[in-house]
């Protein structure tokens, strides 16, 4: 599983750098468009008459392309951006949740019980989008029931299985936002959109830069051709945020941080059956 990137490195890395960088993927495009103008410029040089156009055109196309891309690269991290504010609301009610066991539950028995159940919540959450997930796997069911068990034994007061209740249910409503993100993509009209429009904007562009920039024209259109389709890819990756991958959110980073208290607690049931033993 990729590791997402943490820290910004050098700015010479950042030049360099292909660990999390969108060339590899766009490196074809790269190559076929910069191959195409240099043939276009080779065939130009032996006398082959090469149909040429003004480079205004492509300005003001450029730049309506750009707003589409702008639009979608928007789109895409609105996504990423909600997917971390779910995970930063599931982290908040998880720490409230632990709390709320150390207010609500004098036994350390049941504290452990609930705890439990919200660990198999949270594995139920990191697996959205990493691998299929069954139709019903009810981790917070089984924790509401063991709390209304609670409340039946009289371990757990009402207001302790109200104040639960509204943890629950804001857990559930993040998973079901997260479920959303993964399941409900941007319209496909926009990709297509934007591919083709790139796609017909590096194949335009040599017949305006032959003339002049001569052999420096591949290079050109190299580099139109990694900002629109490298800028198309981002947008491609931002729009699953939950996928494993270099620029993904740091689930299991988010997971760790989730089971701290949970962790927190099997220690202290671990020194307390110590404790009694001896």
């Amino acid at each position: 599983m990729s590791t997402p990137l943490r820290r910004n490195p050098s700015f010479f890395y950042q030049l360099i750098a292909l660990r999390g960088s969108v060339v590899p993927a766009v490196l074809p495009y790269i190559i076929g468009f910069a191959a195409l103008t240099a043939a276009l410029v080779a065939a130009s040089d032996r006398g082959v008459v090469v149909p040429q156009t003004s480079f205004a055109p492509f300005a003001i196309f450029g730049v309506a392309l750009s707003l589409f891309l702008g639009f979608r690269n928007f789109a895409a991290y609105e996504r990423w951006w909600e997917a971390r504010k779910v995970w930063g609301g599931v982290i908040g009610q998880v720490r409230s949740i632990d709390r709320d066991t150390t207010l609500f539950l004098a036994a350390a028995a049941d504290r452990l019980a609930v705890q439990t159940h919200v660990h198999g919540f949270i594995d139920e959450i990191a697996a959205i989008g990493r691998v299929p997930l069954s139709p019903h796997r009810p981790a917070l069911g089984r924790c509401a029931a063991y709390l209304h068990e609670c409340a039946e034994r009289q371990q757990l007061s009402e207001f302790g299985l109200r104040a639960f209740s509204d943890r629950l249910h804001h857990l559930e409503h993040a998973k079901a936002g997260l479920q959303r993100l993964q399941n409900t993509p941007l319209p496909f009209v926009y990709s297509l959109l934007v591919k083709r429009t790139c796609t017909l904007f590096c194949l335009l562009l040599p017949f305006a830069t032959i003339d002049i920039a001569g052999w420096f024209a591949p290079v050109i259109v190299a580099v139109a051709a990694y900002v629109f389709f490298g800028l198309a890819r981002v947008t491609e990756v931002l729009e699953f945020p939950l996928e494993p991958g270099m620029n993904a959110l740091d689930i299991d980073g988010f997971v760790a941080i989730c089971k701290q208290p949970f962790d927190g607690l099997k220690a202290e049931e671990a020194a307390t059956q110590a404790g009694i033993a001896a």
